[in-house]
């Protein structure tokens, strides 16, 4: 889609985006190759700034002393502050990076949080009352990660986050409920730490051991790995810094990688303390997002467990998240020679939703089975392409960078996954008929990866007739400009029917822009011969589904317009009946629930009486149906359809 815009667009743009000079995409860099979707390479200035550390000083080593034994004699009289204690670490670990914190401001803030907390335990439980406090806290997948600055950024890790929730619970009171669980291998090779609400089993339970509320997912907890309670965050401390000897079971083994869920940039020099947490090999199920809107959940049914997060079946639909236009991005004339793309600037729900489904599709390219795997390395590499840009708009530059990585290095072992193949014997007849059969409609996905088009032209070549996902494999190669001459070659073989199908997909391509105008414009997007039939047909068709869909224009005035822009375009009669046809199937199921719906059929019918093209008779048939029962609704629409 391209349109002239005047300057109030681009200057609204700039003020909700922010950042938007690396935000807005000039078009004129995004060329296509002869290997992929082009590159997103525009995020080569985000640096992921890294704190150096210095050579920790004999002071710094017997401050971290004194506050490990001021911390044990306090908890051993049972006066242990632990938000101060964690608070205080963070400033030393701080210094030593050479990134002093504000400690009394980050004080005050905890302070504020543990009063609000002891507000609530006043008339709820802990398990209900932590997620109101600390509703505002938002989850990042970056390792490890200061509770300090958690509190000032209000986000951070699960490590900030479950350090912030336990030690405000400890400090509130409540030291026999709360405790952190803490697993030693996650889903993407990092470990996962956890607070913990301990509270009295149920009756008739059986068993004395207390029921565990995960409060960073809101779920039941998943006992797997190991609970600790929160006050040994002094010793794991202490264990992390070489102040206390390593638990036995630790002894000999690599530190694990920080808990976070992902592999942040920063994050081998993001402070932690899982070398010194309870050492284990257990794996937290499902995937750990980059980012969630929220890192404390509300308490969800206690029958749902963490387990439900490791669904894949987002990550299998993920084209149906993304839509084509990451084939072939809209641009706007903002000045002279300026193309820029079109963005929304995101909210923190959208973010969350592409967070969590570049998760699970990271799960998915993982998968034993080569058709999941590439298909969910194609969604990664798309979806993390999409996720900088929002992610850059809403002003999370190093997450921007880590989805922009994740992009790069999946789209590298999609080249290799298809690169492997072998296309002369049946590894490859085997996988384009699993693809067609499990991902129909989606395979057009295939496209983000390098080598990705021989794929699904291929796909579509060999489609059986009732394969229904041709359709979509179709439109996707003519969306993106590297494959459209081949995509026209191949439609000017097909009927006109099945071509009006495809150009139904294509206009729809840039359907996730509304309120801007969604509809794809072919014409101007770049390669193919502008003359060709199937180019010159769809400007018609571009016409009809607008009037149809966006203006809903009365029947007379769409079927007008039709006959003049047909003749304008070269067209034959044809092709006009084809049209029609498609206007009456579509037109009709809009109008079903509507008052005066009858006025839509009588319109229709008096279109097509005079007309005897073969593509208007079953049309006429079904209007002439509807006609004897003097009513259009659900049911003799359907019946109507059932005529064959």
């Amino acid at each position: 889609m391209a349109s002239r815009t005047p300057l109030v667009l681009l200057a609204s743009l700039l003020g909700h985006g922010a950042l938007v000079g690396g935000l807005l995409l000039l078009s004129g860099a995004r060329r296509p190759s002869a290997e992929a979707i082009p590159s997103p390479g525009r995020f080569g200035a985000l640096v992921c700034p890294r704190a150096r550390a210095a050579t920790s000083p004999v002071t710094l080593l017997e401050a971290r002393r004194k506050l490990v034994e001021d911390a044990r004699a306090s908890l051993r009289a049972g006066a242990l502050a632990l938000g101060e204690f964690i608070l205080q670490a963070n400033a030393l670990d701080a210094e030593e990076r050479r990134r002093p914190i504000d400690l009394a401001g980050a004080r005050a803030l905890y302070r504020a949080r543990l009063e609000a907390l002891r507000t609530k335990l006043r008339d709820e439980p802990l398990r209900r009352a932590v997620p109101e406090v600390f509703e505002d806290i938002r989850y990042y997948g970056r390792p490890g990660g200061l509770m300090a600055d958690a509190l000032v950024d209000k986000g951070g890790s699960c490590e900030q986050v479950s350090h912030l929730v336990a030690a405000a619970a400890y400090d509130a009171g409540r030291q026999a409920e709360i405790a952190l669980r803490f697993y030693g291998e996650g889903s993407s090779g990092a470990t996962h730490l956890a607070a913990i609400a301990l509270s009295a089993p149920a009756k008739g339970a059986g068993t004395k051991e207390p029921d565990e509320s995960d409060l960073l997912s809101g779920r039941a907890a998943l006992r797997t790995g190991i609970r600790f309670p929160a006050s040994d965050l002094v010793e794991a401390y202490a264990r992390a810094h070489g102040l206390a000897p390593p638990l036995a079971s630790a002894v000999g083994r690599a530190p694990p990688d920080p808990p976070g869920g992902g592999d942040g940039c920063d994050g081998a020099d993001a402070p932690s303390m899982t070398a010194g947490y309870p050492p284990n090999r257990d794996r937290y199920p499902g995937a750990l997002p980059m980012y969630a809107a929220r890192a404390v959940e509300d308490l969800a049914d206690p029958d749902e467990t963490n387990e439900s997060r490791a669904d894949s079946t987002p990550a299998r639909d993920c084209a149906y998240f993304l839509r084509m236009a990451v084939l072939s991005p809209p641009s706007i004339e903002a000045l002279p020679g300026l193309q820029v793309e079109p963005r929304r600037v995101p909210g923190s729900s959208e973010l969350s939703r592409r967070a969590a489904l570049l998760s699970t599709a990271e799960d998915l390219s993982r998968s034993e089975d080569p058709a999941d795997r590439l298909m969910g390395l194609a969604c990664v590499a798309a979806m993390g392409d999409r996720a900088a840009v929002d992610f850059t708009l809403a002003g999370e530059r190093r997450l921007a960078a880590e989805a922009e990585e994740k992009s790069r290095r999946a789209s590298e072992a999609g080249r290799a996954m298809i690169e492997r193949t072998s296309w002369s014997g049946g590894e490859w007849a085997g996988l384009r008929v699993r693809l067609s059969a499990e991902y129909a409609g989606r395979t057009w996905l295939l496209l983000a990866l390098p080598g990705g088009d021989r794929m699904v032209m291929d796909i579509v070549k060999e489609a059986r007739e009732e394969d229904w996902g041709q359709v979509n494999a179709l439109a996707g190669l003519v969306v993106y400009p590297f494959t459209r001459p081949r995509a026209l070659s191949m439609l000017a073989t097909m009927s006109r029917r099945e071509q009006v199908d495809v150009m139904h997909e294509v206009f729809h391509a840039h359907d996730d822009l509304r309120p801007w105008a969604p509809n794809f414009r072919l014409d101007e997007q770049g390669a193919g011969p502008p003359d060709a039939e199937f180019v010159r047909a769809y400007r018609v068709f571009r016409g009809l589904a607008w009037r149809l869909w966006e203006g809903q224009r009365p029947v007379p005035e769409v079927l007008a317009a039709l006959s003049v822009e047909t003749r304008a375009a070269r067209l034959d009669e044809a092709w006009s009946a084809v049209f029609i046809e498609y206007y009456g199937r579509s037109v009709l199921g809009l109008a079903q629930m509507r008052a005066g719906g009858m006025s839509v059929v009588h319109a229709l019918r008096d279109a097509v009486a005079d007309r005897r093209e073969p593509e208007l008779e079953l049309l006429r048939r079904r209007l002439d149906y509807i006609e004897s029962r003097e009513r259009l609704d659900p049911e003799t629409l359907s019946d109507a359809w059932r005529l064959r």
